[in-house]
């Protein structure tokens, strides 16, 4: 028993680091609650299969960032409003214009002003400021 416990905090695979009666440890508990940098979403839950808070709240951040409109949904498939905000004012550099429509399908005021300064800088140009 005394040996288990000393064993705990160290990085030995999760398995090890129960005590003989394969019981969570509070140290356990903390550490599952802290996951979820990049893991998939099953993995991110609490061990009682819930989301924990902190998983919300780092959903809610993470979402926007240019990955598949699919994959930018929370977690009951609706849209945030920072989704639209982000949709809405993400500087998309070179990409075709039917690209950079917002969630509506219409261009942004800023898409607009974008395109103003854009015109009459052909490729070479562009590449000759560089």
């Amino acid at each position: 028993m005394e040996r288990h416990k000393d064993i705990e905090g160290y990085r030995v695979a999760e398995k090890q680091r129960r005590t003989w009666r394969v019981r969570k440890t509070e140290k356990d508990m903390e550490r599952h609650k802290d996951k979820g940098h990049g893991e998939a979403e099953r993995q991110r839950r609490t061990w009682s299969g819930r989301k924990t808070e902190k998983d919300m709240e780092r959903q809610k951040y993470r979402e926007g960032y240019g990955m598949a409109e699919k994959q930018r949904r929370t977690w009951r498939g609706r849209k945030t409003e920072k989704d639209m905000e982000w949709q809405k004012d993400r500087i998309v550099h070179g990409v075709a214009v039917k690209q950079r429509r917002t969630w509506r399908g219409r261009k942004t005021v800023k898409d607009i002003e974008r395109q103003k300064n854009r015109e009459g800088h052909g490729v070479a140009e562009r590449h000759r400021r560089i």
